[in-house]
C-alpha cells in the first residue's frame, strides 16, 4: 500500500511540475554530478524556464507556502527581478509542516526580527548549479550561512551532510532547489 501511495505522489509530482513547465514554457533536462561513479545517471531532472525565481515558485503548488514565507520576511520582491540572480534552496509544503506547528505560529511572524534571518538563510546571491560545483565547496547564504556541497555516492546532493537537495529548477534569474528541510541557522 505505502509503494502505491509513493508511486501516486510521485505522479501528482510529475503533474505539477508539468503544468508549470506548460505555463511558463520549461523543458526539462538532466542534472549530473562531475567526476562522480554514479555520472552517468541522471541525478536530477531540471526543469528551465523563462519565469523568475519568484514567478516559478508561486507556479508550483508544492512552493507557494515557502514563497509566502518568502513574501512575509520582505524577501520575495528580489526574486522577481531579472537584473539580479538568485539561488533559492525552497521548502516543499511538507517540509515546511514538519517544523512543529506551535514554533511556525510563534516564529514564522514579520514581527519575529529572526524569521527574516531563517528566510534568508535559503536565499543565495547568483546563479549557483549545484551539481557542478566540487565536492567541499562552501556557499554563503544571504544570513551569512555557510553551506557546503556534498556529492554522495548515490549521485545525490546534500548541504552540510544534512539537507538533501529533492528538485531543481533552472529560471530566469537562478535556480529554484527544493530541500527536504528546512536550514538551522547556527549562528
Amino acid at each position: 500500500m505505502r509503494s502505491l501511495r509513493s508511486t501516486f505522489a510521485l505522479v501528482v509530482f510529475g503533474l505539477a511540475i508539468s503544468a508549470s513547465n506548460v505555463l511558463f514554457g520549461a523543458t526539462p533536462t538532466a542534472l549530473r554530478v562531475p567526476n562522480s561513479p554514479t555520472n552517468d545517471k541522471a541525478i536530477l531532472a531540471v526543469n528551465s524556464t523563462a519565469a523568475t525565481t519568484g514567478q516559478a515558485m508561486r507556479a508550483t503548488t508544492d512552493l507557494r507556502a515557502f514563497s509566502q514565507l518568502l513574501g512575509t520576511a520582505n524577501l520575495r520582491y528580489r526574486l522577481g527581478r531579472t537584473a539580479r540572480q538568485y539561488t533559492v534552496l525552497a521548502l516543499s509544503t511538507t517540509a515546511i509542516e514538519r517544523v512543529p506547528a506551535a514554533i511556525r505560529a510563534r516564529f514564522f511572524r514579520a514581527d519575529n526580527p529572526s524569521f527574516e534571518r531563517l528566510m534568508a538563510s535559503h536565499v543565495i546571491a547568483g546563479d549557483v548549479n549545484l551539481a557542478a560545483l566540487a565536492d567541499g565547496t562552501t556557499l554563503t547564504t544571504l544570513s551569512g550561512e555557510t553551506l557546503r556541497i556534498d556529492h554522495q555516492a548515490d549521485g545525490s546532493i546534500l548541504l552540510n551532510g544534512v539537507y538533501r537537495v529533492e528538485t531543481a529548477q533552472q529560471t530566469a534569474n537562478g535556480h529554484v532547489y527544493t530541500l527536504d528541510r528546512m536550514i538551522a541557522p547556527v549562528k
